[in-house]
């Protein structure tokens, strides 16, 4: 896929959007940070990755704190009311979070190695492991996919845990 492909959010709600960040801001974060492994992808690579990643982070649209600031908009970002935990902060509406987008910067990477949402079994909560003949059973309540804590932790300050819609008291009259 092109780099050119990548249609950026910028905070105005764009239609059409798939991209949280851009090559530059990837090769940037990554740099500053001495990661030679994620700079070493073609433009178009990375891009691509970009697209990946910020599909990932779909994965919570019922989840974001406030609410999307246009029906048409091509992505979850940019929202309005959107307060971080302790009520202190209000991320400005027509931004994306700092943290979304460094999450997205880590999350593409990995995107270049492989799939982000691959099919696995039970989220590594092993029960027991048997050597020969190889098996492993997992935890009941383990959970399905892949854990990423410094992804989670990069977004869930912007998690409210609700549907996505306005939250507030209902009052019956």
């Amino acid at each position: 896929m092109p780099e050119a492909d990548l249609i950026l959010e910028d905070g105005q709600g764009i239609i059409g959007a798939n991209a949280y960040i851009d090559v530059a801001f990837y090769k940037e974060y990554h740099g500053a940070r001495g990661n030679a492994a994620a700079l070493a992808f073609t433009d178009d690579q990375i891009a691509e990755a970009i697209i990946r990643a910020t599909d990932e982070t779909r994965r919570y649209a019922l989840s974001w704190i406030g609410v999307q600031a246009t029906a048409d908009q091509g992505l979850d970002w940019p929202r309005l009311n959107a307060v971080l935990p302790g009520g202190v902060y209000q991320i400005a509406d027509d931004a994306v979070p700092d943290q979304l987008k460094v999450a997205v910067a880590e999350l593409a990477f990995r995107a270049t190695t492989g799939p982000l949402s691959p099919d696995l079994a039970a989220g590594g909560r092993i029960k027991s492991r048997k050597v020969g003949p190889l098996e492993t059973v997992y935890q009941d309540d383990a959970p399905m996919g892949t854990s990423r804590p410094s992804v989670s932790a990069l977004l869930t300050p912007l998690l409210g845990g609700g549907s996505g819609w306005a939250q507030g008291t209902l009052v019956r009259a």
